[in-house]
């Protein structure tokens, strides 16, 4: 894969006023020739999560566009483990889901900890779709606290993004500090919960992955071992603990909440 263009904080301002001006980067998504993947990317070969999927074209798209995450330098607890999902939305007009599970070790919590427990359950979802021969983003959803207090997730039209030097395909998102409530610009986050959220982009991180937990009905990772903890990824009953608990029959209360829950919206 090419190397990707990241924003520096010296080129941000530029960039900024470039995407709102003409809402584009220096690219626009990723070619079948950068991918490797067209058409065939369904009902070809080796579909082990049963979804009409190839899991070489899972891999493929889920690499090409991995959001850009950025941080705030006052960040504590940016340690993940990130996972991934994709799934066929529509064979019709080629579009495909793709969850970025960003699977925390640590929620930070506010000012001096308040709030703060082990494992984080943000996540992203990039809906693409095949046009001709580029694949090209069309919604992002941002997960922020969802299902908790101060909900703010929503889905963003790819209008609505900051993309980081590919236009529709490489999504900008801000990480709260410490919180990891995903937004999809630093003034959004500032102003969310209150005012108690607080973003910036000094530095970024992406979710790329080779863990591909497949679907509900197709498991690839039921259960994840980091060290001597366990994660279940499509567990109702297990909260998201970020292998912060030893042990296999380890205590998950008190933790994130599950990932089962929010992919089952989704319909994974």
């Amino acid at each position: 894969m090419a190397n990707r263009f990241r924003i520096t904080s010296a080129s941000w301002l530029a960039l900024l006023v470039l995407c709102i001006t003409s809402g584009r980067a220096s690219a626009e998504g990723f070619t079948t020739a950068q991918v490797g993947w067209d058409t065939n990317c369904w009902y070809s070969g080796n579909d082990t999560d049963g979804d009409g999927l190839n899991q070489s074209c899972e891999q493929a798209l889920a690499n090409w566009f991995a959001p850009t995450v950025w941080f705030d330098n006052g960040e504590d607890t940016d340690g993940w483990w990130p996972h991934f999902a994709v799934k066929s939305v529509d064979y019709a007009s080629k579009t495909v889901s793709i969850a970025y599970l960003h699977s925390f070790y640590k929620d930070g919590g506010e000012l001096f900890g308040a709030g703060k427990h082990d494992g984080d359950s943000e996540f992203v979802i990039i809906e693409a779709h095949l046009s001709g021969s580029t694949w090209v983003a069309d919604w992002v959803y941002m997960s922020a606290h969802r299902k908790a207090t101060c909900d703010a997730s929503q889905w963003y039209h790819y209008s609505q993004i900051l993309w980081d030097g590919n236009y529709r395909g490489w999504a900008s998102v801000f990480a709260s500090e410490n919180k990891h409530a995903n937004y999809a610009s630093d003034s959004q986050c500032d102003n969310a919960c209150g005012g108690l959220e607080n973003c910036d982009y000094d530095y970024w991180k992406t979710p790329t992955s080779d863990r591909n937990i497949g679907q509900s009905w197709g498991q690839l990772i039921s259960v994840e071992q980091g060290g001597s903890a366990y994660e279940w990824y499509w567990d109702v009953n297990k909260g998201f603990c970020g292998w912060q608990r030893a042990g296999y029959s380890a205590d998950h209360g008190g933790c994130a909440g599950s990932y089962y829950n929010h992919m089952q919206d989704f319909g994974y």
